[in-house]
């Protein structure tokens, strides 16, 4: 018996089980300029992959490392590309998990300080179906090797940058909703899908930050003020995005 000839429902089932659409906490697809392989059976058909390509997006963790010397919208419109157009707007349309990750950008970085650096993970519940299906996106950011590190406002800088992305892509929603009803307020609304122009503004917030690392060797009062003025540079970069 063909698949095709099932009801849609039971194809739905099927596909549940298999372990390309089943989710792991514990595992991540790294995303390159070369990604551009989707599994199998989403490219069997036009309606394999409608309805196969949503499963895999929002079953995945899509990990994103971020180099020095990058241009977002080059790196969007290029190096991504080929996953991004692998993806198309079935799957853009239910990302869930999205893990991007930058090193900091050390004038004269010591032993094993090439791998300090932070990162930004993007999370949303899509297991509802349809308009219950939950669309806001949560947000975590953190500092690596140390989770929580309070050197030099390192933790500070993240947390400034949550706050800028979150409040861009509420921004975001706000303006698309407000189109639909002039009294929806940022607070009541859900978060829209993830779009390439937010890639590209995750992306270059994430440069804004990388390029202030703050030393974690200077005298605490010596560096104090240093550190104020970069962190006040830091948020005007940012809010011009």
């Amino acid at each position: 018996m063909s698949l095709l000839v099932l009801p849609p429902e039971i194809r739905l089932q099927i596909y549940a089980l298999l372990p390309e659409f089943r989710s792991s906490p514990h595992a991540s697809i790294r995303v390159t300029s070369s990604s551009t392989q989707i599994p199998a059976l989403c490219r069997t058909s036009r309606l394999l992959r409608q309805e196969t390509l949503p499963l895999y997006a929002q079953s995945a963790t899509f990990a994103i490392e971020l180099t020095a010397g990058l241009d977002p919208q080059r790196l969007v419109s290029q190096e991504l590309r080929g996953w991004l157009n692998a993806l198309g707007p079935y799957g853009l349309a239910r990302l869930s998990r999205l893990n991007f990750s930058r090193h900091w950008e050390l004038s004269r970085p010591s032993r094993g300080q090439h791998h300090v650096g932070f990162y930004v993970f993007l999370i949303r519940d899509l297991t509802g179906l349809g308009a219950q299906a939950s669309r806001r996106w949560q947000m975590n950011v953190g500092t690596y090797p140390i989770v929580k590190d309070l050197s030099g406002m390192r933790l500070q800088s993240v947390q400034l940058l949550e706050r800028s992305v979150i409040a861009r892509l509420q921004r975001e929603d706000a303006l698309a909703d407000a189109s639909r009803d002039p009294k929806v307020t940022i607070e009541a609304h859900g978060q829209q899908d993830f779009t390439r122009a937010d890639f590209e503004y995750v992306i270059a917030a994430m440069d804004v930050i990388a390029r202030h690392p703050f030393s974690t060797f200077e005298p605490q009062e010596e560096a104090k003020q240093r550190q104020l003025v970069a962190f006040e540079k830091m948020r005007e970069e940012l809010a011009a995005l």
